[in-house]
């Protein structure tokens, strides 16, 4: 039997409400299902990793998953802030990138993930990306970060 493939999901927007109250408690049942998984959360917040852990820990009782998460401290449109995430991004995982951000920065976190290496349809491993609703502002904002993902991901990659 094989080995299974490690995943990394990141959680941009980790302190947030939406991470804390809907995404986070539902990742005790992923967990279960005999991968490896290691949450790694994102965000503008000055957290600790011991603080995220915490919130790990309390939303979805593993202590397991809580103690390999990491937190990772970064400005979303800037591309350099995104080396410590880079470091801890395993090379060839399974990656998934949650934007549980508001739609006014998935344009400059799409920017900074493709700057920084993290993104794009080249990269070894497995790459998706889960994008909250609503996509973008308007219609024409809502094109445009259709395009940028199009062409950073394939379609089979982005929910």
């Amino acid at each position: 039997m094989s080995k299974p493939v490690a995943t990394d999901l990141v959680i941009f927007g980790a302190s947030g409400d939406l991470a804390k109250r809907k995404i986070i408690p539902a990742l005790q049942s992923l967990n279960g299902d005999g991968g490896r998984l290691r949450v790694l959360g994102a965000g503008r917040s000055d957290m600790s990793r011991e603080q995220f852990q915490a919130i790990v820990a309390q939303a979805t009782n593993s202590p397991e998953l809580a103690a390999g998460a990491e937190w990772v401290k970064l400005d979303y449109d800037a591309p350099a802030s995104y080396a410590e995430l880079r470091r801890l991004v395993g090379e060839g995982n399974s990656v998934v990138y949650y934007l549980a951000t508001p739609p006014k920065t998935f344009a400059g976190i799409l920017d900074a993930l493709s700057e920084a290496g993290l993104a794009g349809r080249d990269l070894p491993g497995e790459h998706r990306i889960v994008v909250e609703k609503p996509l973008g502002q308007d219609a024409p904002s809502a094109r445009r970060l259709n395009e940028q993902l199009k062409d950073l991901f394939n379609e089979d990659q982005v929910f």
